[in-house]
Parts: C-alpha cells; sequence; structure tokens
C-alpha cells in the first residue's frame, strides 16, 4: 500500500500543536499529519527578514526531513502564524512602564515604543511575503494562515497568557473537540471570529486598521478542512 503523503504544519510551539494536532490528525486521515515547531516566532528572529525569510523556512523544513523523508513525500507546507498587532498603525503602540508587551484590544503597549514599532514593519514585509507565496523548496506547495492577535486569542478569546496557562488551555481544547470533530470543524467556521471571503481577501482584511489585534483567523479556509462533509 502507497504510503500516505505528508500535510506539515509549522507552528510556533508545543501548545499550537496540542490545540490542533489530535483534531487535524483524525479529520486528515487521508494523509500524514506532522507538525514542526519552531520553538517561537520564525518572522522576529534577529537573522529573519524579507529577503532571508524563504531560506529559513526551507532549513525547517529540511530540519524535518532529515535523511527520513523526501521532499516528494510532503504533499503541502501549512504554516499557522500569530500576526501579533503587527499590521497596526505606529500611533497605536503606547508607552507602558512596565516590562514585556501587552496586547490591548486596540492598541500595543510596551515599555520600548521603537522597539516594537521595529518589530511590526519587520513582521510586515515579512508576511506580506509569506502570503504571496505558493510554494518552498522549489515546489512544495505552501500557505500561510493567521491567528489574530495570536492562537491563544482566536481558539481561547485570551490573549496574554503565561506559558503554563497556554498549556493548561491547550489541553482543554484538545479533550474538548479531539472526540469531537464536526464541533472542532464548527468551531473554526465561527463567525464571531472567521474570516470571511477567499485567501487573499482574509490576507487584505487582516491588515486593516487594528485587525491584526482583534480576534480573526482564516485557518478555516484551509481547503482540506473546508471539503470535509
Amino acid at each position: 500500500m502507497a504510503r500516505k503523503k505528508i500535510i506539515l504544519f509549522i507552528v510556533e510551539g508545543i501548545s499550537d500543536q496540542t490545540c490542533l494536532g489530535l483534531a487535524l490528525s483524525r479529520l486528515l486521515t487521508s494523509n500524514n499529519i506532522q507538525f514542526e515547531i519552531t520553538e517561537g516566532d520564525i518572522t522576529t528572529r534577529d537573522d529573519a527578514n524579507s529577503a532571508t525569510i524563504i531560506k529559513l523556512l526551507g532549513a525547517i523544513i529540511k530540519k524535518f526531513l532529515a535523511g527520513v523523508f523526501r521532499p516528494g513525500d510532503i504533499q503541502e507546507v501549512v504554516h499557522l502564524v500569530d500576526t501579533d498587532g503587527a499590521f497596526i498603525p505606529d500611533t497605536a503602540v503606547r508607552q507602558n512602564t512596565a516590562s514585556g508587551i501587552f496586547y490591548a484590544a486596540d492598541c500595543i503597549y510596551t515599555n520600548n515604543i521603537a522597539s516594537l514599532r521595529a518589530r511590526n514593519a519587520k513582521k510586515q514585509q515579512i508576511l506580506n511575503k509569506l502570503c504571496s507565496m505558493s510554494t518552498i523548496l522549489k515546489n512544495i506547495p505552501y500557505s500561510v494562515y493567521f491567528f489574530s492577535c495570536n492562537l491563544d486569542h482566536a481558539l481561547h478569546n485570551e490573549n496574554n497568557l503565561s506559558y503554563e496557562e497556554k498549556m493548561s488551555k491547550a489541553v482543554c481544547f484538545e479533550s474538548r473537540y479531539a472526540n469531537d470533530l464536526p464541533g472542532f470543524i464548527s468551531f473554526l467556521q465561527n463567525p464571531v471570529f472567521a474570516v470571511t471571503g477567499d485567501y487573499s481577501q482574509s490576507w487584505a482584511f487582516i491588515k486593516i486598521g487594528t485587525n491584526s489585534l482583534k480576534r480573526y483567523s482564516n485557518f478555516h479556509l484551509f481547503p482540506p478542512l473546508i471539503n470535509i462533509p
């Protein structure tokens, strides 16, 4: 029997895989569902920019292959990203005396405004590049879907979570939906946060105003999920 083709999901952290991995594996049974974790946001790495991002993603995919698989074993690469409010205007980045970053409904608070604005500008350029791509490593189909302002916000309606809170909520989400696949699909299609329109239109929408801070996702547009009866 022919080996199943791989759908490789690239995600930022283990909590992302915990939320989605089991349900996706049980839904997309015609494929071998695999995850590669980047251990953080690849779009904000020091060596990441719009000129290097394709090479960096290629290295992540090659790491996954690592002599075990061939590029031809991969049916497609699906990259899941947080928007992190990257497309908001500079005026929506505001001063906060506390350390770290705090995501509010219509602005981001930080104790280093210049650094946050620079991060956003770089992430904008990289996401603009990624959402225009259709292949990676020459001919592997590639697509990128967003969770805004991050996956926790989209799936749990909470952002600014600690690592422990992320994992706790991820385990609860997995327990809720891994055995309720119709409920999982229905959740992703929830009009409260599922952006209307096609793939290109959803990306155009999230770039408007402060939309990249609000609770939105376009992952429901991933074609294999749309085509499930």
